[in-house]
């Protein structure tokens, strides 16, 4: 009865459409949040609120209330002190919303490939630039864990996710350490499936050391060519056009 109600949509094209009213009131909602400043912890509006000011359905005003919580933008408490409060949002809220729609679109291993070869190899550029001695002793640390566990165990799935993340936090860059969460998260899970040859392990480990050294010797130009050059290796190695996540 309540799934959808006839609303005007002002800004698309003036004219009446049949669109979700949940989905137009949480956006109307996010963007009370932001430009209000909002901070964590804030009290917001609650079902009953959103009914009134909206002049909806609770179950309208639950469903709104809903898409704000998965985003990670709020969070509802129960009892006499609960209520709705602004919460923010954090990369695991990010991730999951990524992987729920890499899913839905069945986005193809090439394609995350693809945009991680770029996005890495900026990372590399950007870290020789912006490290810090403190980012440089962690990129060290976790590539010497990275090389014990590969050749003792002969896997290394963890650390070579820790060793790129290690670069995108030296970027010091927000957005670019958010995308890199939510793209390492899917390539853990893909890495699970493949096994390294004696030699491809040899070659992994080089790799790592040529952008680490390029990055330590603040030479952009060297690490993103290592950075870009270490994963079209990896994309030889595991290309299957037709395989999704």
């Amino acid at each position: 009865m309540y799934l959808y109600e006839k609303i005007e949509v002002r800004y698309m094209f003036s004219e009446r459409t049949n669109i979700k009213l949940s989905s137009v009131i949480a956006d109307e909602l996010k963007n009370i949040i932001f430009e209000n400043k909002y901070n964590r912890g804030d009290s917001f509006y609650s079902e009953r609120e959103i009914v009134d000011k909206w002049s909806c359905s609770r179950a309208t005003a639950r469903e709104a209330l809903l898409l704000l919580e998965f985003e990670g933008l709020i969070t509802t408490k129960p009892g006499s002190r609960g209520g709705v409060f602004v919460r923010e949002p954090n990369s695991k809220s990010l991730v999951r919303s990524f992987q729920t729609s890499i899913s839905f679109n069945h986005v193809s291993h090439e394609d995350i490939t693809e945009i991680r070869i770029e996005i890495e190899s900026l990372c590399a550029k950007w870290a020789s630039l912006r490290a810090t001695e403190e980012d440089l002793n962690y990129i060290s640390k976790v590539m010497g864990k990275l090389e014990k566990e590969l050749t003792i165990k002969g896997s290394a799935v963890e650390e070579n996710i820790e060793f790129h993340m290690a670069i995108a936090n030296a970027t010091h860059n927000q957005v670019v350490i958010m995308l890199m969460k939510t793209i390492e998260s899917l390539v853990y899970e893909d890495s699970l499936r493949f096994e390294y040859t004696a030699k491809q392990k040899e070659e992994i480990i080089n790799a790592h050391r040529k952008i680490f050294d390029a990055i330590a010797n603040k030479n952009p130009e060297a690490a993103e060519r290592r950075m870009r050059q270490h994963l079209e290796a990896y994309r030889r190695e595991t290309s299957d056009k037709n395989r999704t996540f």
